[in-house]
């Protein structure tokens, strides 16, 4: 339930498209924004509900087989606030899997995709990833709900780069 739901896929001609659900809410990036301009802080309970939330999702995600039983170790690659929607009902639903990757497929070595600031060192480094990075991402996440900022707040992708690469 913590993944948005493709509906249907079709073409139009040499069209191709990708019908999902209709996510009613806000992102999680909007969620912050209001709490910072009011100044409420988020309770500890509600960042552990969403952190649990999200956790559920990424399993799914990673745990995916094919329909020939394949693993596919999928990846999603780019968890941030605006990829989190939140519902009404207090459902959170990750979205944007469009950088995913199954481990499975082949990628140019060295490609670095996701956003900065909420991408894990080997990423960042564009080496392989695997589901330690969406984990990297999942922290990153907390640690601005908890502290109403970014982990790396305004830096430079140059700057991220190097604060990942220290040990």
């Amino acid at each position: 339930q913590n993944l948005v739901q493709i509906q249907d896929f079709d073409a139009d001609g040499d069209r191709y498209f990708l019908v999902m659900e209709y996510v009613d809410g806000v992102t999680l990036r909007q969620a912050l924004r209001r709490s910072r301009r009011k100044g409420q802080l988020i309770s500890l309970v509600v960042i552990a509900e969403v952190g649990r939330q999200i956790c559920d999702g990424l399993h799914h995600a990673h745990a995916t087989r094919s329909e020939d039983g394949r693993h596919l170790r999928l990846v999603h690659r780019d968890l941030k606030p605006s990829n989190l929607m939140l519902n009404p009902q207090g459902v959170v639903k990750l979205l944007d899997f469009g950088i995913s990757k199954a481990q499975i497929a082949a990628e140019r070595p060295g490609a670095v995709r996701g956003t900065w600031g909420y991408m894990a060192p080997e990423q960042a480094a564009g080496q392989e990833v695997g589901p330690p990075a969406d984990v990297f991402g999942l922290a990153s996440v907390l640690y601005e709900m908890a502290a109403l900022q970014p982990l790396f707040p305004e830096k430079k992708p140059d700057e991220i780069r190097q604060l990942l690469a220290r040990d």
